[in-house]
């Protein structure tokens, strides 16, 4: 981390760490980040000690079956990822697309409520932190055939059943187990 992002988190003079934890811990549907952990090394070998936040994994186990990956900002300025004629027809797996690659997908209406209230409240705790960079991560996955064993949902904002419906998943609160996803 840089010694400003340090100052961001924990300055006790406005630091978001505290605003943050009290914020997760109030929202367990929030699809902000989860830090677990924030620790700082001094090795010998360097001159001054490092920084370094561990965060949940926002992809989670579905990695193999990823087709698509989209980073969206809700913005169409530069927001355009070049694919070839292969990535187009076949899938791009983790190469990241941007606003103008997103064609959408079908959410039923009481999911789609659900989440724009959650990105409602999350760029709300956002703005009152003075923190404007939001961008959501979904991904976009291969369905799984009849008895191929589902090692994945755990990563995802939105999971494709067999159905071809998509469920909002939200995440577990419980931070003395692994971080992982339950469908709602």
């Amino acid at each position: 981390m840089k010694p400003s992002e340090e100052t961001l988190l924990f300055s006790s003079k406005g630091g978001i760490l505290s605003p943050y934890f009290h914020y997760m811990m109030e929202n367990e549907t929030s699809l902000i980040s989860r830090v677990l952990g924030i620790y700082k090394v001094k090795l010998q070998m360097m001159e001054e000690p490092v920084t370094f936040l561990i965060m949940d994994s926002l992809i989670g186990e579905e990695l193999t079956r990823i087709e698509r990956l989209y980073d969206l900002k809700g913005s169409t300025h530069g927001r355009l990822t070049k694919l070839t004629q292969e990535e187009e027809e076949n899938g791009s797996g983790l190469k990241t697309l941007k606003d103008l690659n997103f064609d959408g997908m079908d959410i039923q209406e009481a999911e789609k409520r659900q989440l724009i209230d959650i990105l409602e409240k999350d760029s709300s705790f956002l703005c009152e932190l003075q923190l404007i960079d939001y961008s959501m991560l979904l991904t976009k996955t291969r369905v799984l055939k009849q008895g191929e064993k589902d090692e994945g949902s755990k990563g995802q904002l939105l999971h494709q059943d067999s159905m071809g419906n998509f469920v909002l998943l939200k995440r577990s609160t419980n931070i003395r187990e692994k971080p992982k996803l339950n469908a709602i």
